[in-house]
């Protein structure tokens, strides 16, 4: 997957859980993090770690998936 690509679908992946979760502030504070680690997140200027995506699945119940990040689970390997 390019690089534009794999950044799209980050953000994508990210605004998901965003809107299931009802704001930044609410995704901030599930993950303990701060409003800057969301954007570099969503550029693609810092990875997101597979925990993370871990508890982004399971704060949203599985409305975003790892699909959503990747192409493919990346336990299909």
């Amino acid at each position: 997957m390019q690089k534009d690509q794999k950044n799209k679908k980050r953000l994508l992946a990210i605004d998901k859980a965003i809107q299931y979760l009802g704001s930044q502030e609410a995704l901030v504070k599930a993950l303990g993090v701060n409003r800057r680690t969301i954007y570099t997140w969503s550029v693609g200027t810092r990875e997101i770690s597979m925990t993370r995506i871990a508890q982004i699945v399971k704060l949203t119940n599985g409305h975003v998936t790892y699909e959503d990040f990747f192409t493919t689970h990346p336990d299909d390997d």
